[in-house]
């Protein structure tokens, strides 16, 4: 009988580094569930919204460097890289990353979105690869841990800390407002109060579609224990995996997302079909796996056909809006299909393709296909389609059982303590990147860390332990590896009306489950070392990758360190000087460039307004910004800013001169965005300036037509209310009107001009 690691009174170096790593990569991954980011990757909770933005990035290049690692031990021992027929999928949507990377327009966000990304497919393969199938249930209660620490946060969002945030607010609307840069009185203003008092119960995630995906995959697993303890009769399982189940149906209904349930149910017939027919789909598993895919484009096209000819979708306003998304994306689709818009650029390129009525932009179409297809173009969705199709093939494939070495006495001792090491490791990340008001009371600084930090962890470690111990479930059967499947394309089918995927605490447990799945079904082929040729070839390669995967990292944090160090500097030359260095540090981004004009506008306006030089030094890092990132119409806007703000502040040939810059910014701000009535309202005030009155018409007009379907937009989705938001503002508003009515004398117009 094989012994256990921690049974062997000898220290065995080699053993204690794998489980160092496979405790450092299960850290990560829980750190990613229990702190909130965007599908960006971006950190939204963290000491320093700017600073701590550069953690996801240094959490997925952590990730790529072990994997490349790994990989390179491997090549070098002369060991087998197995393959599943995931890797291949995964190679072409990191060829689609590649490909994307340089059709981006804002290669930052295409970094940090891509290895996010690529990091989780890294994280299933090499945690797996760490842990092999004997520690199949560590990983199991890794992910339902997470579930179970998720679902006490929105308990505790759905008994108090909701209705704090909503008290805070009404304490002091004005600093909250400020806080997130949102203007009193404006339409952002009641889209913000409009989410704030639905109360979203999220846990830990950005919002409740993104923790109904994470319990959905919880939901499955634990359904699949509860069958095997009941069809084994395992009396110590039994209670276990049915509170589990219990405890996630909880979570889910607290988060109360419709495109969750029907998830949920179609997830749930898809295991009466396993079930009931694995027989033939065992035995036609190609046909199906081809069917399947039919499957999957006759449901678009049926989706889009319907969507064409009515306008909209059957299901309310939330799948009204979801058209419009899906109606833009497409369209966007059909002008970037080889190569996609770029990882994480899909918000910034969506404007120039927004519904003009639309009330809101997105960064992401709330549909995983299409998502992939615009933002990694036809190369990542086949990758995508491909991973699918993998998926299926394995499930309906005969298992191949083994036998393991008891662990009597010791079972799931290495596990356990895995598990109480990647709490302590979470805690400490989670302590390290989260700030905390210092108050100078003992005893509520005691209180926030209990409940804060230190709850989470023994909870985790304590359903984690648990799991292992009494959640006996023999991995090669048909109930893991059916609950597994349907969990996987449960969530696929919720992320086809929604945008949780691209979160990291949803990619990684998705791909951990997937690569689980995969590897622990199906006929293995049998594995050969790889060849000495392709060594020395591969060996390079992972260097090369690891090497870059450090470097963007390392360049990100150090520039947006000095970014949030210059914003805060007094004096403008200080700060101009610290947020040209951040700048220098991530050639890749055009937002310290971008920020840094903002501040010299700011500086002039309130303090330097006789020093005109200010606007010329302004204008150039405006330019510097829109060359760095020159499909985002905020640089340009900025720029068009300064030059208006020239024009109003000199005369002659000078005002002409930057009433010209100005016109031709705003011009090109509006190819970008052809729908912003506050673009349309700038451009026919410049036009005006200019003389050009027949512009300067038809530019309100079109300001009016966009303020027009927005109201009846607005009053589709929330009905007539007692205020009436306008895009341009009432004041804005009013002399618009003033201005069409005057303008009309000359360019005469039979349109109404009522709403």
């Amino acid at each position: 009988m094989e012994k256990n690691q921690f049974q062997d009174k000898k220290f065995d170096l080699g053993q204690f580094a794998v489980y160092t790593l496979i405790a450092i990569l299960a850290a990560i991954f829980t750190f990613r569930c229990m702190n909130t980011e965007s599908i960006s990757g971006e950190v939204i909770s963290g000491p320093g919204k700017i600073t701590w933005n550069a953690i996801a990035q240094i959490m997925s290049s952590t990730v790529i460097i072990i994997f490349m690692g790994c990989s390179i031990h491997k090549i070098v021992k002369k060991k087998s890289l197995h393959s599943s027929g995931l890797e291949i999928s995964f190679l072409i949507i990191a060829a689609a990353f590649a490909v994307g990377f340089f059709a981006a327009s804002d290669k930052r966000a295409a970094i940090t979105q891509g290895t996010n990304l690529l990091s989780g497919a890294a994280f299933g393969i090499v945690l797996y690869s760490l842990c092999g199938k004997r520690f199949v249930p560590l990983l199991l209660a890794l992910i339902l841990a997470g579930g179970v620490v998720n679902v006490w946060e929105e308990s505790n969002q759905l008994v108090t800390s909701n209705d704090m945030l909503v008290q805070s607010y009404e304490e002091n609307p004005d600093a909250m407002l400020s806080q997130f840069g949102i203007e009193k009185g404006s339409i952002s203003e009641w889209m913000f109060k409009h989410r704030l008092y639905s109360r979203d119960i999220k846990g830990f995630f950005s919002t409740s579609n993104s923790v109904s995906s994470y319990l959905i995959m919880c939901l499955f697993i634990s359904i699949g224990g509860l069958v095997y303890s009941f069809k084994n009769n395992i009396k110590t399982a039994k209670p276990l995996w049915g509170i589990l189940t219990a405890v996630f149906l909880g979570g889910l209904a607290m988060a109360f997302s419709k495109g969750a349930a029907a998830a949920i149910v179609s997830g749930f017939l898809l295991l009466a079909i396993l079930y009931r027919y694995k027989r033939l789909l065992g035995a036609y598993r190609r046909p199906a796996v081809f069917l399947s895919l039919l499957l999957i484009l006759a449901a678009a096209a049926a989706v889009f056909a319907y969507g064409y000819k009515n306008g909209s979708l059957p299901g309310g306003n939330s799948m009204h809006v979801r058209w419009r998304y899906w109606d833009a994306s497409v369209e966007m689709a059909k002008d970037h299909w080889p190569t996609g818009v770029g990882p994480g650029n899909y918000g910034q390129v969506y404007p120039k393709y927004k519904y003009a009525g639309a009330i809101e932009t997105v960064s992401d179409p709330h549909n995983v296909f299409l998502s992939f297809l615009c933002q990694y173009g036809i190369i990542g969705l086949t990758g995508f389609l491909l991973l699918i199709m993998v998926i299926i093939n394995k499930t309906l494939s005969p298992k191949q059982r083994e036998s393991y070495p008891e662990e009597k006495g010791e079972k799931g001792n290495a596990s356990k303590k895995i598990i109480i090491a990647t709490a302590v490791l979470t805690m400490i990340f989670r302590l390290v990147t989260t700030q905390i008001p210092f108050t100078g009371d003992a005893l509520v600084m005691s209180y926030i860390f209990v409940t804060v930090f230190l709850f989470p962890a023994v909870l985790f470690a304590a359903a984690g332990i648990l799991i292992i111990r009494l959640g006996e479930i023999d991995i090669d059967s048909d109930e893991l590896s059916y609950a597994a499947f349907a969990a996987l394309i449960a969530v696929i089918i919720h992320n086809s009306i929604d945008f949780a995927f691209f979160e990291p605490g949803i990619t990684y447990a998705w791909m951990l489950i997937c690569v689980t799945a995969v590897r622990n079904t199906g006929k293995t082929a049998e594995e050969k070392p790889i060849p000495a040729a392709a060594g020395k070839a591969l060996v390079p390669l992972c260097l090369i990758a690891a090497g870059m995967a450090g470097f963007v990292a390392v360049q990100y944090y150090a520039s947006l360190d000095l970014l949030g160090k210059g914003l805060k500097k007094n004096h403008l030359d200080a700060a101009e000087k610290t947020i040209t260095r951040s700048a220098r540090y991530d050639f890749f981004s055009s937002k310290p460039y971008s920020m840094l004009s903002k501040r010299i506008l700011s500086e002039y306006q309130h303090n330097f307004k006789s020093d005109v030089e200010l606007l010329d030094a302004a204008a150039d890092y405006s330019q510097k910004a829109v060359e760095k990132n020159p499909e985002n119409f905020k640089p340009i806007d900025d720029l068009a800013a300064v030059y208006e703000q020239r024009a109003n502040d000199t005369t002659g040939s000078e005002q002409l001169s930057a009433l010209e810059r100005a016109c031709e910014t705003l011009e090109r701000a509006l190819e970008l965005y052809p729908s912003k009535a506050e673009f349309c309202y700038r451009l026919g005030n410049v036009y005006e300036k200019l003389g050009r009155e027949a512009a300067a018409y038809k530019q309100y007009k079109k300001a009016l037509e966009i303020e027009t379907l927005f109201q009846k937009e607005f009053k589709l989705m929330y009905g007539r209310r007692d205020k009436t938001f306008r895009l341009l503002g009432d004041e804005n508003y009013s002399k618009l009107i003033e201005k069409i009515e005057s303008l009309n004398k000359t360019e005469p117009d039979s349109n109404s001009l009522n709403l």
